[in-house]
């Protein structure tokens, strides 16, 4: 896989831990960054607004009012290719509004589903699919905790059955980069990766460099 095509299909995190590394390194128009806005101070976000680089804004605070707050003042200053929220966050009036928003004002929607324990058996991932698939989301993204080659073949019939590729599925912890292997060779959009070995944002999170060296041989 040729090196244009892979910076394409990874999405790199970043967090407050990492705000030098991506100014250095992915401060570039050919790379794909995803900004945990609640892993980040509200002085370096507000670095972001000059970024050439495609953004995604996600944020995952418990407190859903703030994370709302905080992705409207965001679009304020700057239009992110897309926006990741909650599917579960649609229940609110006021998610539901926004989620509305962003799709009548071209910005690419993102609704994620994800489970920090375990992974589900097929028939309840699926549902969840259709779930999420029903709300007409740009993109739809589930993500499980799996260990074990039976949590690689659930996600790998998700993306059989559906045959979506606005799918992004994938594992966190022990089977976390084999699965996002298969995810781009299952033609998903692209994978979330860390900008290095030392700074993840998710369990077990593959680094930029380590995906892009087993991509090439692709």
């Amino acid at each position: 896989m040729k090196t244009a095509v892979i910076n394409n299909k990874l999405c790199v995190s970043i967090s407050d831990k990492s705000i030098n590394f991506a100014k250095n390194k992915f401060w570039d128009s050919r790379f794909l960054l995803e900004l945990r806005l609640d892993l980040m101070s509200y002085k370096h976000t507000k670095d972001f607004y000059a970024c050439p680089a495609y953004i995604i804004i996600t944020c995952k605070d418990n407190n859903e009012k703030k994370c709302l707050s905080i992705y409207r003042d965001f679009i304020k200053h700057k239009k992110p290719f897309a926006v990741d929220i909650e599917f579960n966050y649609l229940k609110n009036t006021e998610w539901k509004l926004f989620f509305d928003f962003i799709k009548n004002n071209n910005i690419k929607s993102i609704l994620s589903f994800h489970n920090y324990n375990n992974t589900p058996d097929y028939k309840e991932l699926a549902d969840i699919y259709k779930q999420i698939f029903s709300a007409k989301s740009d993109f739809i993204k589930i993500v499980t905790t799996g260990q074990t080659i039976k949590d690689l073949q659930i996600i790998e019939k998700l993306y059989d059955d559906t045959n979506d590729n606005n799918l992004i599925a994938f594992l966190m912890g022990y089977k976390a980069l084999e699965s996002r292997i298969n995810a781009i060779k299952k033609n998903a959009p692209w994978i979330y990766v860390a900008p290095t070995q030392d700074i993840t944002t998710a369990l077990n999170q593959p680094d930029y460099y380590t995906v892009k060296k087993l991509l090439e041989t692709i």
